[in-house]
C-alpha cells in the first residue's frame, strides 16, 4: 500500500510538473509572440518613419533641383537627349559609356579635393588661431605698458595745465606782497630819514647852524 501511495504521489508530482512546465511553455510562447508583434510593430513603424524620411529628403533634393534647374528647362534637355540618340545612337552610346566608366574615377578625384580642402582650411584656422593667440599674449602686456605711459602723459598734461593756471596768480601774488612789504619798508625808512633830518635842522636851528644831509649823514657848516 506504502509503495502504490508513493507511486501516485510521484504521478501526480510528475503530472504537476508537466502541467506547470506546460503552462510555463505556453506563457513563454506568448510572451514570445507578443514580442514578435511588438519587434514587427517596431520595425514597421521604423520602415514607414525611414520612408517617410527618405521621401522628405527626395522632395527637398527635388526642390532644390528645381529652383537650380527648372522642369521646363530638363524637360527640354531630355528631349533633345532622346533627340540626340535618335538621330546618332552610336555617338549617343559611346558617350553614355564614357560616363558610365568615368563617373567612379571623377567622383573620387571630387571627393579627395573636397577632403583636400576641408583639411586645408582646418588647418589654415587652427594655424590663424595659434598665430592670433601668439599675438594676443603678446599684445596685452604691450597695451599694459602704452596705457601705463599714456596716463603717466596724461597726469604730467594735466599738472603743467595746472602750474600754467596757478603759477603765475601765485608768483604775481608772492611778487605783489614782497613790493608792499618793500615800500612798506622804504616808507618807513624814509619816515626815519625825514624825522631824523627834522629833528637834526631843528637842533641846528636851535644852535644857529646850518646843515646839509644825504641818505641820513650829516655835514654841517658852522657860521660864528
Amino acid at each position: 500500500m506504502a509503495t502504490q501511495e508513493q507511486q501516485m504521489s510521484i504521478q501526480d508530482q510528475k503530472n504537476a510538473l508537466k502541467e506547470s512546465m506546460k503552462n510555463h511553455k505556453n506563457a513563454l510562447k506568448g510572451s514570445l509572440k507578443e514580442q514578435q508583434a511588438a519587434l514587427e510593430k517596431s520595425l514597421k513603424e521604423s520602415t514607414e518613419s525611414a520612408k517617410e524620411q527618405a521621401s522628405g529628403f527626395i522632395a527637398f533634393l527635388q526642390r532644390q533641383l528645381d529652383r537650380v534647374v527648372s522642369p521646363e528647362t530638363r524637360d527640354q534637355a531630355y528631349e533633345r537627349m532622346q533627340e540626340f540618340a535618335k538621330e546618332r545612337p552610336f555617338l549617343f552610346t559611346f558617350l553614355v559609356a564614357q560616363a558610365l566608366t568615368s563617373v567612379v574615377p571623377v567622383a573620387l578625384f571630387a571627393a579627395f579635393t573636397s577632403s583636400v580642402l576641408v583639411l586645408s582650411l582646418g588647418a589654415a584656422v587652427l594655424f590663424s588661431l595659434f598665430w592670433l593667440g601668439v599675438a594676443v599674449m603678446v599684445l596685452v602686456p604691450t597695451l599694459f605698458v602704452t596705457v601705463t605711459i599714456g596716463a603717466v602723459l596724461f597726469c604730467w598734461a594735466v599738472a603743467i595745465r595746472f602750474a600754467y593756471n596757478t603759477l603765475p596768480a601765485i608768483l604775481k601774488n608772492l611778487f605783489a606782497g614782497s613790493r608792499e612789504a618793500a615800500e612798506d619798508k622804504y616808507n618807513n625808512y624814509s619816515d626815519v630819514v625825514n624825522k631824523a633830518k627834522k629833528a637834526i635842522k631843528d637842533s641846528a636851528n636851535r644852535n644857529g647852524t646850518n646843515g646839509t644831509y644825504t641818505n641820513g649823514a650829516t655835514n654841517g657848516t658852522h657860521e660864528g
